[in-house]
This record gives C-alpha cells, sequence and structure tokens, in this order.
C-alpha cells in the first residue's frame, strides 16, 4: 500500500484551499512593500529603467545649469546629502555656462528662449550677490569671492578696441 492510499485511508483531508489563500496573501504584501518602497524612493525605479525621461529642449537644458546653481547657492537642498550647501564656486561656474549658452546661441534660440534665458541669468547672479554678500561673518563678501563670482557680460574684444580708439 502506498503512502496516498495510506491517507486516503486513515480519513485525512488536505484543504489545498489554504495554500491558495497563503500565495495571495504573500503576493498581496509583497505588491503592498512594494509600493511604498517606490513612493519612499524612486531610486528603484530608476535601477529597472522603468521610467520616462521629459523630451530634451533648450529649456530642459537651462533647468538642468540653473538647477545646479541653485543646490550650490544653498536656496534647494542637495538631492544626495539632503543639506543645503553653500558651493559659490560651483555656483559660479553654473552661471557661467548659462552666460556662454547665451552667448554662443545668441541669434539661434526662440524670442521666448532668448528671453528666458537672460532672465535667468539674472535672477541667477542677484541670488549669487547676495548670498556671497551674506556669506562672509559680518555680512561682508569673503576674501576670495571676487574670484568665483560669475563674469559679467564684458565687452569682445573688438568693443573694447573700438572703445580705446574712439
Amino acid at each position: 500500500m502506498s503512502e496516498e492510499e495510506k491517507k486516503e485511508d486513515a480519513g485525512i483531508f488536505v484543504d489545498e484551499d489554504w495554500k491558495q489563500k497563503a500565495e495571495a496573501e504573500k503576493q498581496a504584501l509583497e505588491e503592498e512593500i512594494a509600493e511604498e518602497a517606490g513612493e519612499a524612493s524612486s531610486a528603484d525605479e530608476s535601477s529597472e529603467g522603468d521610467y520616462e525621461l521629459p523630451p530634451g529642449s533648450i529649456a530642459s537644458l537651462l533647468q538642468e545649469f540653473s538647477t545646479r546653481a541653485l543646490v550650490s547657492l544653498g536656496m534647494i537642498q542637495n538631492p544626495i546629502t539632503g543639506d543645503a550647501q553653500v558651493d559659490l564656486k560651483a555656483a559660479a561656474y553654473s552661471i557661467d555656462m548659462l552666460a556662454i549658452l547665451q552667448e554662443k546661441t545668441e541669434g539661434n534660440l526662440e524670442d521666448n528662449e532668448a528671453v528666458y534665458l537672460g532672465q535667468l541669468i539674472s535672477q541667477l547672479r542677484e541670488a549669487f550677490l547676495k548670498v556671497s554678500s551674506a556669506d562672509g561673518p559680518t555680512g561682508e563678501e569673503s576674501p576670495g569671492d571676487e574670484e568665483a563670482a560669475p563674469a559679467e557680460e564684458a565687452p569682445s574684444e573688438e568693443e573694447a578696441g573700438e572703445d580705446a580708439g574712439a
């Protein structure tokens, strides 16, 4: 006599339904945990490659540099450390990159893009000045901040030569 026959003979009834219920509960719990993890951190999603990026545009590029500048000015928390940190050198670099972009794309941007870029640079320079002047112990500009200050639009070499000759 086999074991199955013995179990049947002994009147033992195995309820298979509890296994399905336990499996369904386990799956529901795993889904709930996955949802909570997804809400708490999108890092898991990005590692799976299951996300979409906005289409590339000049506005997106400008936002990249302006966000970097704002993080460097301590106006936005650093997404990695969670702290607001001031790094004037990095802020000046981001602002200068926007100014170079403005210079190199002059005449090639749509009017609204050119206006947006100009306003963005002006606002970031103003924020830089406020942060750098408040950075010193008495509210004065700290030594070395002149080196990190974003470059103002200086006249080109041709314009400078014309002014000297006039």
